[in-house]
């Protein structure tokens, strides 16, 4: 599998192109404008999916975003007991 460079290997100089699943920080615009890279084309697809997979033994039989997703991804949740 071919890996696409990240914004690290484009701010070391080890890439010519490279992706970001962000916006660019602050940070990182400073330390490329500080190495003379010029971002010429930034473009923002900002297509996101979240695919949710529990295994067929699983008793789970509803997982809603707003109570237990949110508190599986924030670590409220945290063994698959709770």
């Amino acid at each position: 599998m071919e890996v696409i460079p990240d914004m690290t290997a484009l701010i070391d100089g080890n890439t010519d192109i490279a992706m970001c699943s962000r916006d660019l920080k602050g940070e990182e615009k400073l330390k490329l404008k500080r190495k003379g890279i010029r971002c010429s084309v930034v473009k923002s697809i900002k297509v996101v999916a979240l695919v949710i997979i529990v295994h067929k033994d699983n008793k789970v039989d509803q997982l809603t975003r707003e109570s237990r997703l949110k508190k599986i991804f924030t670590g409220e949740i945290k063994t698959g007991k709770e």
